[in-house]
């Protein structure tokens, strides 16, 4: 598996969710990693980021694997916070689309991603690999399961529920599914895979997510506490988050570094 990722800089740029495939990605190569100056996670202050180093030194292999969080209000993609990762070795797995919860504003987003990418291509800089990541879906207590202020408090009560297939026709999950019809079809016009995940994550079990345990608080003082509860957007580790780092190595395999 460790070829795969040969000479590799994964950057994983977006949410806490594209967190969550950064943290699994990390804990999928440490069981490669057979150097004994295996480089912790550290902070890349120029773009914002935590990065790990991993090192097989029966084959050489070296790779990198980043997080760098995505500005909260997702206002616009800033590429020029991306520029330290830069090259053609670089695989840039991205995905903002939790962040934003008006398909208008997220069609701006989009647009506004695709100019400054579709520039940066003709001026020829050297781009990384873009690789986008599905908007995952969420399992909050009411119609699409999308978070809300009011679908957090209830989850709080009730619990992550099951996406239910049966009340909604296909129209209705296309509406549901408004971000990555969105983000998709800009993607697909720049000629960016897409890793899918929607599909991979509506039909999860409630029981996948964070909120649905005792251990998701922190403080083991406050487990009894409503607020430990009510997150049915975060996935527990290991989980579905190592599936998508399956869903990348297979990805990763068709594809040579300087592609």
């Amino acid at each position: 598996m460790m070829q795969a990722y040969c000479g590799r800089t994964l950057v994983f740029f977006g949410d806490s969710l594209m967190k969550e495939m950064a943290d699994a990605h990390m804990c999928l190569l440490q069981k490669y990693d057979n150097s004994p100056d295996f480089v912790a996670p550290t902070k890349v202050k120029k773009a914002a980021s935590l990065c790990a180093k991993f090192l097989n030194k029966a084959d050489g292999c070296e790779v990198r694997v980043c997080h760098v969080r995505s500005p909260a209000s997702s206002k616009t993609l800033f590429l020029g916070k991306l520029g330290v990762f830069f090259k053609a070795s670089t695989l840039l797995v991205m995905n903002i689309g939790v962040h934003v919860h008006s398909p208008s504003q997220y069609a701006r987003i989009l647009e506004y991603f695709s100019l400054k990418w579709k520039s940066r291509a003709r001026s020829k800089h050297e781009l990384p690999q873009l690789v986008w990541a599905e908007s995952q879906a969420q399992h909050f207590p009411n119609v699409g399961g999308e978070y809300s202020l009011r679908a957090y408090r209830r989850a709080q009560r009730e619990g992550c529920k099951l996406f239910n297939y049966v009340a909604f026709n296909e129209t209705s999950i296309h509406v549901i599914n408004w971000r990555n019809r969105m983000a998709n079809k800009a993607m697909q016009a720049l000629g960016v895979p897409i890793l899918p995940l929607w599909e991979l994550t509506v039909s999860a079990s409630p029981w996948e997510h964070v909120g649905m345990h005792k251990h998701a608080c922190k403080d083991p003082a406050s487990v009894l506490n409503p607020s430990c509860f009510g997150d049915c957007t975060h996935h527990c580790q290991p989980g579905l988050p190592d599936v998508s780092c399956t869903l990348l190595y297979q990805f990763l395999r068709k594809t040579p570094v300087n592609s």
